[in-house]
C-alpha cells in the first residue's frame, strides 16, 4: 500500500495536551502505511511549511482554548482558514478545528445557552446517516462554544448528529470531504470510549 502523509495542525498556544497527543500517536503509530507530523499554527506563516501542508493526504485541526467569538482569535487562525478552503483532501476538525469550520463558510461561533453543559462529560450520540461507518457512539465533551445553527446550514453541510445542549455535533460538507465534530475521539479517561475514539480516528485516515 503506497504510504499516505497526515498532518494535524496543532491549534493550541503551546503543545496539544499530553494526554490528548498520546491518544492520536496510539492511534496513527498503529497505520503502516501512514507518515503523520503535528504542525503549529503559527508555523503554515511560512510559505514552504504552508504549501508542503498543502501536499498531504490528509489535515486534522485540533482542539484549543482559543475562541472564534472574539475577532483576535479569528485573527490568529488567517491561515489556517486559508488551508481549509484550498485544500481538497479529507480533512477532519476536531472541537475547536470544528468550530474553525462552521466560521470558514459563515456561521456563527458562541457560547452553549448552558456554558458548563457540555464541559468534561460523557454523552451517547447516535449518527444518522452512520458518520465513518458509525451508527452511535460514547463521546467525549468539553466545550464551552459551538456552531451556532441558522438558515442556509443545511444546504452546505450534512448534519449527522445532535445532543440536548449543542444541535450541530457532526457534519460533513456535502461537496468536499470536510468532516467536523464537536467531541474528542482523542479524549478520555474511561478505555472503551478511548478505544473506539482511537478507531474513529484511525477510520478517518482510511479515507486518504
Amino acid at each position: 500500500m503506497k504510504m499516505k502523509k497526515l498532518v494535524i495542525i496543532n491549534n493550541y498556544k503551546d503543545d496539544i495536551p499530553s494526554y490528548r497527543k498520546n491518544s492520536i500517536i496510539l492511534a496513527f503509530n498503529a497505520l503502516k502505511w501512514l507518515k503523520y507530523e503535528f504542525i503549529h499554527f503559527t508555523d503554515l506563516k511560512n510559505k514552504d511549511i504552508y504549501e508542503n501542508v498543502l501536499k498531504s493526504d490528509g489535515i486534522i485541526l485540533s482542539g484549543s482554548r482559543l475562541y472564534l467569538s472574539t475577532i483576535e482569535d479569528q485573527k490568529k487562525m488567517e491561515n489556517v482558514l486559508r488551508l481549509i478552503q484550498e485544500f481538497n483532501k479529507p480533512l477532519l476538525g476536531i472541537c475547536f478545528g470544528h468550530h474553525l469550520i462552521g466560521h470558514l463558510f459563515g456561521f456563527k461561533i458562541d457560547y452553549l445557552d448552558s456554558i458548563d453543559s457540555e464541559s468534561d462529560k460523557i454523552i451517547s450520540l447516535d449518527f444518522n446517516p452512520p458518520l465513518l461507518e458509525y451508527k452511535s457512539m460514547n463521546v467525549h465533551e468539553n466545550h464551552k462554544q459551538e456552531i451556532k445553527f441558522a438558515e442556509g446550514f443545511e444546504e452546505i453541510f450534512d448534519l449527522y448528529a445532535s445532543s440536548e445542549e449543542c444541535k450541530i455535533q457532526a457534519i460533513k460538507h456535502k461537496n468536499r470531504p470536510i468532516y467536523g465534530v464537536q467531541f474528542h475521539p482523542e479524549t478520555s479517561a474511561r478505555e472503551d470510549v478511548k478505544k473506539q475514539g482511537i478507531e474513529f480516528l484511525q477510520k478517518f485516515a482510511s479515507l486518504m
